[in-house]
C-alpha cells in the first residue's frame, strides 16, 4: 500500500512539474517546425524513421516535392520568452491523464516514435475538444503525413473556425494525398471563396479609402492592408489537378467541370487554367489544353506551373525541340528559377549529356543540400568520364 501511494504521489509531483511545459508546447510548439519528413504512407498512423524518396534524377518533368526529404525529429516543447510570459496568466485547467499523454506524445516525438505521438494526441484533441491541443494535433499529423488523421483534426478545427485558412488547406491537401479529389475540392473552393470574400470586403472598407492622414492606395507604402492580395487557392488546384491526372475518366469528367464553374467564376485566376490544362490532357484531350495553358501564360507569362504545364504538352506532341528551346529561353530570363532549371535539365539529360551536366553543376551549386542533384551530376560526370569529378561526389554522398 505504501508503495502504491508513493508511487501515485511521483505520478502527481511529475504532473505538476511537467504542466507548464506542456502548456507552452500546446501554445508554441508547431511555431517552427522542421522540414517534413516524407510520406508515411495513407494509414492513419503508419509512421516510418527514416522516410527516403526515390525518384529518378532524370525524369523530364520534376514534381512540386521536395527534392531529398531528411530525417527529422518534431522539436520538444518549443516557445518564444513572449508566448511564454502570455501563457502564464491563461492556463486551462487539464485533467492530469490529459497532461500525461500529451507530455508521452512530446517526448515519443523526440525519440522519433511518431506513432505514440499522432496517436496520443488525436486521442486527447477527440477527448478535449480544446483548441489548443487540436491546432497542434492538426499541425503534427499533416507533419508526419498521417492524411486520415490530418481530415479528422482539421475537421474538428473546422468545428470551431469554420473559415479558418489553415485546417481547410490542411483537410483539402489530406484529400489530395488520399487520392480523394472530389472531396478536396469542397475545401479548396471553401478557401477561393473566403478569399475573394475578404478581398471586397477590404477593398469595400471605408477604413482602406484614402484620408488627409493616410496614404492614397495608389501609392505603394509598406504597411498596406495584408489584406489586399490576390485570391489564393489556384497552387491548390494546381496540386489537385497534378495529382488527379490517373483518376477514373468519370472523377476526371466531374473535376473537370467543377473546375470550369470556378474559372468563370474567377478568371483572374491563372493557377486554375493550369489546373484545367493539366485535366485536360489527363483526359486526352491536348487541344483543349493547350487552350487552357496558353490562356494561363497570357495572363502570367512567368508562373512556373504553367510553364512546367507547357512543357509536358509539348512532349506530348513529341515536339521536344520547342520544349528545349522554350526551357532555354526560360531559364535565361530567370536563372534563379530551381524548377525550370531542373525540368530543364532532366530534358537535356535524354539528348545532350554535356549541356546536362553543365545545368546539374549550376543546380548542385545552387542548393548543395539536394542530395540527388549531387548524385545526378555524378552520374552525369561518369558518363563524360570525368572521374575527377565524379569520385569526389560519390565520396561526399556516402558522408552525408
Amino acid at each position: 500500500m505504501e508503495v502504491y501511494t508513493d508511487k501515485m504521489n511521483i505520478a502527481a509531483l511529475t504532473c505538476r512539474l511537467c504542466f507548464p511545459l506542456l502548456f507552452i508546447s500546446l501554445i508554441g510548439g508547431c511555431g517552427a517546425l522542421p522540414e517534413k519528413p516524407s510520406d508515411m504512407g495513407n494509414n492513419n498512423s503508419s509512421v516510418t524513421a527514416n522516410p527516403t524518396t526515390d525518384r529518378p534524377a532524370t525524369d523530364a518533368i520534376a514534381d512540386d516535392a521536395p527534392l531529398t526529404p531528411k530525417v527529422v525529429t518534431i522539436p520538444l516543447l518549443t516557445t518564444s520568452i513572449s508566448k511564454l510570459n502570455h501563457a502564464s496568466t491563461n492556463q486551462p485547467s487539464f485533467p492530469s491523464d490529459t497532461l500525461y499523454s500529451l507530455l508521452v506524445a512530446e517526448v515519443a516525438a523526440s525519440r522519433r516514435q511518431y506513432a505514440t505521438t499522432i496517436d496520443n494526441y488525436v486521442a486527447q484533441a477527440q477527448e478535449t475538444r480544446d483548441k489548443s491541443i487540436i491546432i497542434r494535433a492538426t499541425r503534427i499529423t499533416q507533419f508526419l503525413r498521417a492524411h486520415q488523421d490530418s481530415i479528422d483534426m482539421g475537421l474538428l478545427w473546422l468545428e470551431q473556425e469554420p473559415d479558418n485558412r489553415e485546417a481547410l488547406t490542411t483537410v483539402a491537401n489530406a484529400y489530395i494525398e488520399l487520392q480523394q479529389p472530389l472531396q478536396a475540392l469542397d475545401y479548396t473552393e471553401q478557401i477561393i471563396n473566403n478569399s475573394a470574400r475578404n478581398q471586397a470586403a477590404a477593398e469595400a472598407s471605408p477604413a482602406d479609402k484614402a484620408s488627409p492622414d493616410k496614404p492614397s492606395p495608389n501609392k505603394s507604402s509598406p504597411n498596406q492592408s495584408l489584406d489586399r492580395k490576390p485570391i489564393d487557392g489556384g497552387a491548390l488546384i494546381e496540386t489537385l489537378a497534378n495529382y488527379s491526372k490517373k483518376s477514373s475518366p468519370e472523377t476526371l469528367s466531374k473535376l473537370t467541370q467543377r473546375i470550369q464553374t470556378l474559372s468563370k467564376t474567377y478568371p483572374t485566376l491563372a493557377g486554375i487554367k493550369v489546373g484545367l490544362s493539366t485535366l485536360q490532357q489527363a483526359a486526352g484531350r491536348n487541344d483543349i489544353a493547350r487552350n487552357w495553358i496558353d490562356a494561363a501564360l497570357a495572363q502570367e507569362p512567368n508562373r512556373t506551373s504553367a510553364i512546367i504545364q507547357d512543357v509536358r504538352l509539348l512532349q506530348s506532341t513529341q515536339q521536344n525541340a520547342l520544349a528545349l528551346s522554350k526551357l532555354k529561353q526560360y531559364v535565361e530570363d530567370t536563372p534563379n528559377n530551381h524548377r525550370v532549371r531542373l525540368v530543364y535539365a532532366r530534358l537535356l539529360s535524354q539528348s545532350n549529356i554535356p549541356q546536362a551536366y553543365k545545368q546539374f553543376t549550376i543546380l548542385s551549386e545552387q542548393a548543395p543540400q539536394q542530395l540527388d542533384l549531387r548524385f545526378s551530376r555524378a552520374l552525369l560526370a561518369t558518363e563524360l568520364e570525368k572521374m575527377d569529378v565524379a569520385l569526389p561526389l560519390f565520396e561526399s554522398l556516402l558522408l552525408d
